[in-house]
């Protein structure tokens, strides 16, 4: 699970699941913000070097499978499923912990 968040673009994944503009802040690796999938506030603050979001308003927070799980509205397993086929992360190498990326997003 570990290495299919780190072979995951943390701002390319936040921006098609939260549904937001790439940004200057995004590209000079700063903290920005978007909606809050979790009470849909618009204060999620993204810190893309720690790869976690947390909610300025409700205190929800987590690592990027969280708010992917959150803003669809799908289990883990869904989740990890969804990034795996969208950034062509090769399942058949995955053995716990250990998987290697095959290729950029689609």
């Amino acid at each position: 699970m570990e290495t299919v968040k780190s072979s995951v673009p943390f701002n390319e994944a936040i921006r098609f699941y939260l549904h937001i503009p790439l940004t200057e802040k995004m590209t000079r690796r700063k903290n920005y913000r978007a909606e809050c999938p979790w009470c849909s506030t618009g204060r999620l603050s993204l810190d893309p070097v720690k790869k976690v979001g947390w909610c300025l308003d409700c205190g929800n927070g987590g690592d990027l499978l969280s708010i992917v799980c959150s803003a669809e509205k799908v289990t883990l397993e869904t989740a990890l499923e969804n990034l795996i086929e969208k950034y062509d992360i090769n399942g058949e190498a995955c053995a716990g912990d250990e998987c290697r990326s095959t290729g950029r997003a689609r």
